[in-house]
């Protein structure tokens, strides 16, 4: 794996051999943006990033693999309106005691809400940006640098433990790139080995950035 990316999609698509025909009605177009690429735009990642939160609570010590926690379907007692899991909104459950491989396979954010709040903002900080997040990632093509939320910029600590329960999900105020995303995964699935995304064959080789030290049982627990 050289970091070569072999497709980009971006969707809603048009015909490219009428763009200057379509040109206007594309611009106008202010809902689903179909000019925009966007697997170079910042959006939350949503729950993509919960293996990536996983790899950071394991090597901080945080969690470990036989790590329960009860997912009553919404993280605080006597608020079901808020903090929720998706399995809450849509059958009224929970998934009950979770451990961490069942709690990737099922998505569950009450699993995903703790962790982050327990690692804390100013670790998801330094782990997001050992993943790449939050500056150029050195492709060809224009990309939005993407946005970490800075622990230090946050006075409030009731604010700072908000925005670490969000992030655990992929939410709060920090985005990232489809691509930047990509990039970090093979990064996780390397054993925290990074790679350089491009898309032209010759590409002028730039310094790699510094690698992640993930145990190998690590990425074996995310990876099954």
């Amino acid at each position: 794996m050289d970091g070569q990316v072999l497709a980009m999609v971006s969707l809603p698509t048009y015909d490219l051999n009428r763009v200057d025909e379509l040109r206007p009605a594309l611009l106008r177009d202010e809902y689903r943006r179909p000019m925009a690429n966007r697997t170079l735009q910042r959006d939350p990642p949503g729950s993509t990033v919960k293996p990536l939160i996983a790899s950071a609570a394991l090597t901080e010590g945080v969690i470990t693999p036989e790590t329960t926690i009860v997912c009553n379907g919404y993280l605080f007692p006597g608020r079901p309106d808020i903090f929720r899991c998706a399995i809450y909104q849509e059958a009224g459950i929970g998934h009950g005691p979770l451990q961490l491989e069942q709690a990737i396979e099922e998505s569950c954010n009450i699993y995903f809400y703790t962790t982050g709040r327990n690692l804390g903002l100013a670790r998801l900080e330094r782990w997001f940006d050992a993943y790449g997040f939050g500056r150029d990632s050195g492709f060809e093509l224009p990309e939005q640098d993407g946005h970490i939320t800075h622990a230090a910029s946050i006075t409030d600590p009731a604010v700072a433990v908000r925005e670490a329960t969000m992030e655990g999900i992929g939410q709060g105020s920090f985005g990232v790139t489809p691509l930047q995303m990509a990039k970090a995964y093979a990064t996780l699935l390397r054993a925290g080995d990074p790679v350089r995304p491009h898309i032209l064959l010759d590409t002028h080789e730039k310094p790699l950035p510094r690698r992640i030290i993930l145990s190998a049982d690590t990425v074996a627990v995310i990876r099954r």
